[in-house]
């Protein structure tokens, strides 16, 4: 019998971390009713186009980015608590091979199996994915936007910081608390090879993000 290569068993343990997740955040989505938070979730994306918010008394803290793909995803899945939940458990679920690629690439086969592990059951993680809300759609994000960053500081090419700009513009355009993770994001430039061009193309990545954003 041939034995499995390293990275071959990567791909089985992935997979299996994985389905896990997956069935953790999307088993019991319709167990309970809609909560306040997820309540207001299901009125903006109901109104999302006549909404008056001089006259109302909701004050949604979430951006409209969420609120636009929400309302495209229940044309396919509806609006009820399995419907409006259910694209929270699919972003979850992605994020889970996602930060497991972080690890390997940046420590290596053996860490990537035990980060997929720990990010499939993570309590709080799971909790999250299943409300109909931003926060895991906004992980997703930061998580997409750091593994591009991985990438960038790796590369010669362009094409990388590109991804990781726009990504984090729209995870900005998600949730502003992606300003304190931002900061966060050069500790990975500062431990690159060549130091001094990925901190310029750091700069002008997020010079560029923060002109988008405040012109937007």
């Amino acid at each position: 019998m041939r034995r499995l290569n390293q990275q071959q068993m990567l791909l089985i343990a992935l997979t299996g971390c994985t389905a896990v997740g997956a069935l953790l955040r999307f088993w019991g989505l319709g167990r309970r009713d809609f909560w306040f938070d997820e309540s207001c979730t299901f009125i903006y994306v109901q109104n999302l186009f006549q909404w008056n918010s001089e006259r109302s008394l909701l004050v949604e803290s979430t951006n409209l980015p969420y609120y636009v793909l929400l309302r495209a995803w229940t044309f396919l899945f509806g609006t009820s608590e399995v419907g409006l939940r259910s694209m929270s458990a699919f972003a979850g679920t992605l994020t889970v091979p996602l930060l497991a690629m972080i690890a390997w690439r940046t420590v290596g086969i053996y860490a990537a199996a035990i980060v997929a592990w720990l990010a499939a059951v993570h309590p709080l993680h799971v909790h999250y994915s299943h409300e109909a809300r931003a926060y895991a759609l906004w992980v997703l994000l930061l998580t997409v936007a750091m593994l591009a960053l991985v990438e960038a500081v790796r590369s010669t090419t362009k094409r990388w910081w590109w991804m990781f700009g726009a990504t984090v513009l729209l995870a900005l355009l998600t949730h502003y608390y992606t300003l304190f993770w931002i900061p966060a994001s050069f500790a990975a430039v500062i431990f690159a090879d060549d130091r001094r061009r990925a901190i310029r193309r750091w700069a002008i990545t997020m010079t560029g993000v923060a002109v988008l954003f405040a012109v937007g």
